[in-house]
């Protein structure tokens, strides 16, 4: 595997350039390896688990690590399945082309193989090589993106809200719907309201689509529904360690919100953000949640304050459209709100 002291490993290679960040397939690392989608995506969401250390057979890894890799591995399988939707999971350890240790999982649908295999049924590799590898099924820079959102929420997945119905005196907070395509655009292509949360408006109703898909199979956001009609979501993901190396051993999530231009300043939001953190600490067993806003979104520091969040520290944040913003991040300690129901909300 080397040459002139070169290492000579098309894996080593990969796991390099994610370390120069400079691989776009790279969706997270873990323990013992990092997730990468497969370069093309015949098979929609196949996915490379890649281990860090250059071994070549399984028994050459020392218990422990083996042990582990194997976990983090079925982990991974499970989130592919997941976000997916996937009726079966075909797992892969080859070695023949690269033979540093790696994974293939296949998110399996029914008749995905088209006119081969045995109508449509068979393992991958029953596709012709020219048809896999074909130019048109490496996903654009937009599908890539959608597809490392979908997998990476589900390896960060910190609750499940399916079934969850929260309500206020105003308020229903649900799971996203396919129905509530029309809403969601309206307010989401309002110019403004979109870059207070990093992301851009929406061009038209395939991108919301795209988004709306991600809410709904990655059951971490809930639509804010009012008078029937859904006006805007709160959010909920893994927090930043890198942020909030403090919290690093307690059970936390980080928080984020956007709402329709047409209601804000009728005390929404925070009504929203109280029924949500209320369900996170009673039911989900939280230690804390994280919350942050950009220096200049002075509707979103209020809301936080409201709420009971506190300031910890200044940090960056990267927008979706390569924009750097100074951020305020704040966290609200389970002690801190049980302090606030005692004392009745601000």
């Amino acid at each position: 595997m080397n040459k002139g002291g070169i290492c000579m490993c098309l894996i080593c290679d990969r796991i390099q350039m994610i370390k120069d960040e400079a691989n776009p397939f790279f969706v997270k690392e873990l323990e013992t390896g990092y997730v990468v989608l497969g370069d093309t995506q015949r098979i929609e969401g196949y996915t490379l688990f890649l281990c860090k250390k250059h071994e070549t057979e399984l028994f050459d890894l020392d218990e422990d690590f083996a042990a582990k890799y194997m976990k983090e591995m079925i982990f991974v399988a499970k989130a592919v399945k997941n976000a997916f939707r996937a009726d079966k999971i075909n797992y892969e350890c080859l070695g023949q082309g690269d033979a540093h240790l790696h994974w293939h999982l296949f998110p399996r649908h029914e008749g995905d193989l088209g006119n081969y295999g045995n109508h449509g049924k068979g393992p991958v590799w029953w596709l012709p090589m020219e048809e896999f590898y074909a130019d048109e099924n490496c996903p654009s820079k937009e599908e890539l993106f959608d597809l490392k959102q979908r997998l990476k929420a589900e390896l960060e997945r910190i609750v499940d809200i399916s079934g969850t119905i929260l309500k206020t005196s105003r308020l229903t907070l649900r799971e996203f719907e396919q129905t509530d395509l029309d809403d969601f655009h309206e307010y989401a292509s309002v110019d403004g309201v979109g870059q207070m949360a990093g992301w851009l408006p929406h061009q038209d109703k395939d991108e919301t689509q795209r988004i709306l898909d991600i809410f709904i199979g990655g059951r971490d956001t809930f639509a804010i529904v009012k008078d029937d009609k859904v006006i805007g979501s709160v959010g909920i993901k893994k927090f930043s360690a890198a942020k909030l190396a403090a919290f690093s051993n307690k059970k936390g999530c980080e928080l984020g919100f956007v709402l329709s231009k047409d209601y804000w300043g009728q005390g929404i939001m925070p009504e929203a953000v109280h029924r949500v953190i209320d369900w996170l600490f009673e039911e989900q067993g939280m230690d804390f949640i994280s919350c942050e806003h950009f220096v200049t979104n002075r509707q979103s520091k209020r809301v936080q304050e409201k709420c009971g969040f506190k300031y910890v520290k200044d940090s960056v944040y990267e927008t979706s459209y390569g924009k750097v913003e100074q951020v305020k991040v704040n966290v609200l300690e389970r002690k801190d709100w049980k302090e606030g129901e005692a004392g009745g909300k601000a």
